[in-house]
């Protein structure tokens, strides 16, 4: 049934297009290590961690909800319309936080973060249009953008904001490109469904960038590059589960919506399994990179493989979290992750 389903296509797509996406981001950021020092790509690896913390989040749980929504959508105007909705919250919101941390100097990275909200869901928005590329390859340009920035003298935070914005635009344009005008729609019950699911965004996102945001607490800028090197390579496996979880999710979900018991059972098997396989062969071969590289990169070889079989244990509970997504039990989710 899977596979005549398409399901080994669709899942080898999601993850294929999550694993092209991921190592070009790899590369740009590798790139960027190899252009500053240690102490330099920390601090740029701290900033950003603090986007990738906060930019999911400013979409209020709608990045999550879309997973429901828009399998589930009467035509195409109301997908339209779950789009502009989702991109009016995260830019709205996401300006609002930016500015507030402008003033707490945060430079360049404070307007890197409503664009890497609006791209967040828009990669949200297009594993659930069945669209993977549009969703994994936006932010490898963006990484390769900020190391060509910073090997022309740029500063790379500032070559890292303006490529997410241009990514965003491009995304944001080309899955507009095939819908009609967005309808008209009530904003409030979209919203309550979806702002329990903020607390599981945070709670996911908390879980990867709160040892890099607190390690300078207690570590030197050395061990803080070092660490954000392992947690960029162990970021490979996670986006191939991301990727899995975004083809499998909205079969499961349209599965539920009309009631058919075994096609969801049928999506939620192939998650897991699709889920694992990918995580730990991304995982395995990413911590093998750094490996093979040697020096710095080596050093953080050990924890990036260590990090890849902690996202191999989150593949197992992902088809739990995509159920209840497509169930509309955002809360009892948002329970799960916290």
């Amino acid at each position: 049934m899977m596979r005549g389903d398409g399901w080994v296509r669709r899942l080898a797509a999601g993850a294929l297009w999550a694993g092209v996406g991921r190592a070009t981001a790899m590369a740009g950021f590798a790139g960027l290590a190899a252009i500053l020092t240690l102490e330099a790509f920390g601090s740029f690896a701290h900033g950003r961690a603090t986007v990738l913390l906060l930019g999911p989040v400013v979409s209020l749980g709608l990045a999550m909800s879309v997973m429901r929504r828009i399998p589930q959508a009467a035509d195409g105007a109301a997908v339209a319309g779950s789009l502009a909705l989702g991109w009016s919250v995260a830019l709205t919101v996401g300006s609002l936080a930016g500015a507030l941390w402008l003033t707490l100097d945060g430079g360049w990275m404070a307007a890197a973060l409503p664009a890497y909200g609006a791209l967040f869901f828009g990669g949200q928005a297009a594993r659930a249009l069945e669209r993977p590329a549009l969703a994994a390859l936006p932010l490898g340009a963006a990484a390769l953008a900020a190391a060509g920035g910073a090997a022309l003298g740029a500063d790379p935070a500032a070559a890292w904001a303006t490529a997410l914005w241009a990514a965003a635009a491009w995304q944001a344009t080309r899955l507009l490109r095939a819908l009609p005008r967005p309808r008209a729609r009530p904003v409030r019950a979209p919203l309550v469904e979806a702002l329990p699911l903020t607390l599981s965004l945070a709670a996911r996102g908390a879980s990867w960038q709160a040892p890099l945001l607190l390690l300078p607490l207690v570590a030197g800028a050395e061990a803080v590059g070092a660490f954000a090197m392992a947690l960029l390579a162990a970021q490979a496996p996670l986006a191939a589960l991301a990727g899995v979880a975004g083809a499998a999710g909205p079969r499961l979900s349209a599965a539920l919506g009309r009631g058919d018991g075994a096609a969801a059972n049928a999506a939620a098997r192939a998650a897991r399994l699709g889920g694992l396989a990918a995580a730990v062969g991304l995982g395995l071969g990413a911590a093998g990179v750094l490996a093979g590289v040697g020096g710095a990169a080596g050093a953080a070889a050990g924890p990036a493989a260590l990090l890849a079989a902690a996202v191999a244990l989150q593949a197992m509970e992902a088809p739990l979290g995509l159920r209840l997504l497509a169930a509309g039990r955002g809360r009892a989710e948002a329970g799960v992750q916290a």
